[in-house]
């Protein structure tokens, strides 16, 4: 009798072996998948990295090209500092002392200067001249005089002749 009780105790174990096997497969496998998963993710972040790195070096080189100044300085602009065009003039307008940078000028709507200008502008075509109505007479007049003191009395003189 023990010998039966041994034979079926020994086939349960052997079948809770076998599960237990293919059990420890199924997580070998998981495993090895979610190591390749991951070690991809690490690719694809590391090209990531190197395209933005790519994209945010040209956007500063542009910027700093549209102001006339050297490329190198990209170098030393903080790397968290956005690659636009206001973020980069931000912080050269800021720092740009230190390399002899002169300020850039205000670009963001009018300025004093700028409105004192226009107004002036209105004044003077407020007060032109406009062509007097009897113009084309007064060409016709000059075009035929024939002395020097004919065209002086039409020119100095208001037009009689």
């Amino acid at each position: 009798m023990s010998t039966q009780q041994y034979g079926s105790w020994s086939d349960d174990d052997d079948l809770e072996d076998d599960a237990q096997e293919q059990g420890n497969s199924a997580m070998s496998q998981l495993r090895k998948a979610d190591r390749a998963k991951a070690k991809r993710i690490a690719e694809l972040e590391k090209q990531l990295n190197e395209v933005s790195e790519s994209q945010r070096k040209q956007a500063m080189q542009q910027v700093l090209q549209a102001r006339s100044l050297s490329p190198k300085i990209a170098g030393l602009i903080p790397s968290d500092l956005e690659p636009t065009e206001d973020a980069v003039s931000k912080w050269l307008d800021e720092y740009g002392d230190v390399f002899g940078i002169p300020q850039s000028e205000p670009s963001s709507g009018p300025d004093q200067m700028t409105v004192a200008q226009m107004r002036s502008m209105d004044a003077v075509g407020d007060r032109s001249v406009s062509v007097p109505p009897n113009a084309s007479d007064l060409e016709a007049k000059i075009a035929g005089a024939q002395t020097k003191e004919e065209l002086d009395a039409l020119i100095f003189g208001g037009g009689a002749g």
